[in-house]
């Protein structure tokens, strides 16, 4: 029932006939008077569970970060710091809790903002948050008590937990930076998009089982023409040539200088040590 059919169900009512007693006219507008109210908790209740949804879904939003590296800074951090967190949190708790335990005893009769427990943690959570009571200065006792908690509090505990996400935030720079195959997020998505356009394109074989067929190869750092011809999922040598062409312009694929330059020089190598070889055969006949 929306607010149109109780609107009209109240001007339906027949206040101005006779043949109607008081009694029933009442009854019937309370009737609908209970429905409208009725209709306001339920939209009530929708707004609490869209809220709730919304919130869910910031929630979900964060945790799909972690599909990338670069961007599961934030999770990766959370997921680190989360027991050193926890653990700070209740000694957080525990100091807040003493706190407002001892303003409600001494300032309860003096202070509005400490009359309860449940006012005074929260005027001290808000002391934490940079909001000072209006009354600060009132008296130099609780001059000295806000004080000694801000230093407590604000100063010791708050830089405590800092230094845990700040600790848990280098950590993962450096699990980012050990990451071989770490690169941007835009240079990530466009291998991906590229990867598979060419896959159709020049015929190359799916990528979860070429790679449990590598993972096989516990034996070899590298995979080369050879080993990818073996598998005998590509169908022909320009399938392969392409497929080793794309990948050999990835960041992590790159061999290291030394090893390239060893690699420029095995020719000559090779070739030097045939002169060699041929140079003592002569000598020896």
């Amino acid at each position: 029932m929306n607010i149109t059919e109780l609107l009209d169900n109240v001007s339906a009512i027949p206040w101005d006939s006779p043949n109607v007693s008081l009694f029933s006219k009442k009854l019937d507008f309370f009737e609908v008077l209970d429905d409208f109210f009725n209709l306001i908790t339920y939209g009530l209740n929708l707004n609490y569970f869209g809220f709730t949804i919304l919130i869910i879904n910031i929630v979900r939003l964060c945790m799909c970060m972690d599909c990338h590296p670069r961007l599961a800074l934030l999770t990766s951090t959370v997921s680190k710091a989360g027991d050193d967190i926890v653990h700070a949190f209740l000694i957080v708790i525990t100091l807040l809790a003493a706190f407002s335990a001892v303003a409600t005893w001494r300032f309860a009769y003096e202070f509005p903002g400490f009359h309860t427990f449940g006012q005074s943690f929260c005027s001290l959570f808000l002391v934490v948050l940079g909001d000072l009571p209006e009354d600060f200065g009132t008296t130099p006792e609780l001059a000295i008590f806000l004080t000694t908690y801000i230093l407590v509090l604000f100063f010791l505990v708050q830089n405590f937990v800092l230094a845990i996400i700040v600790e848990a935030y280098m950590a993962v720079r450096q699990d980012n930076k050990d990451l071989k195959t770490e690169q941007t997020f835009f240079e990530d998505v466009w291998d991906s998009i590229s990867a598979y356009v060419f896959r159709y394109c020049y015929g190359w074989p799916n990528r979860g089982a070429l790679g449990d067929l590598l993972e096989t190869y516990k034996c070899k750092h590298t995979i080369g023409f050879h080993e990818l011809r073996l598998t005998k999922m590509f169908g022909s040598d320009h399938s392969i040539i392409t497929f080793l062409t794309h990948y050999s312009k990835v960041r992590f694929s790159w061999l290291p200088f030394g090893m390239y330059m060893l690699l420029l020089a095995l020719p000559h190598l090779a070739a030097s040590s045939r002169a060699v070889l041929c140079s003592r055969r002569r000598i020896r006949t």
